[in-house]
């Protein structure tokens, strides 16, 4: 796997080298450009996203603010997993922990989301530069 990738960057170096017609780098920029465009608005929206999602462990806590009752809210976890240990007593390791798991398996998703999507716009730009 990591020769294929190696593999394609070297192709898409080569397809840089190669243009020798100034028409044909503006080209290339500009599907380059649109691909860096898409990758930042998708990052940008994974992790917007992510945040709020981060944030549901806290609607507890505000509601005990807004609206409080003579008993505790029970706590909420970012996703239901059994841990074989005390959930009450480790509520903020393993909080902690599904925020780190969560974070890397996002980064994870948009690195890989955005690698294809830089791929593909390069593969559309060589394509026009060949019509």
């Amino acid at each position: 796997m990591e020769d294929r990738l190696k593999d394609l960057f070297v192709s898409i170096e080569r397809d840089w080298e190669s243009l020798n017609l100034e028409c044909d780098v503006k080209v290339l920029h500009q599907w380059s450009e649109r691909a860096r465009r898409l990758n930042i608005y998708y990052a940008r929206i994974m992790f917007g996203v992510s945040l709020i999602y981060f944030s549901t462990p806290a609607v507890p806590k505000i509601l005990d603010l807004l609206r409080p009752m003579n008993e505790s809210r029970p706590r909420i976890f970012l996703y239901q997993t059994e841990f074989f240990i005390d959930q009450d007593k480790y509520y903020v390791q393993l909080l902690f922990h599904s925020y780190l798991a969560v974070t890397i398996g996002i980064g994870y998703i948009v690195f890989f989301d955005n690698l294809f999507a830089t791929l593909i716009n390069h593969a559309c730009g060589m394509f026009e530069i060949l019509m």
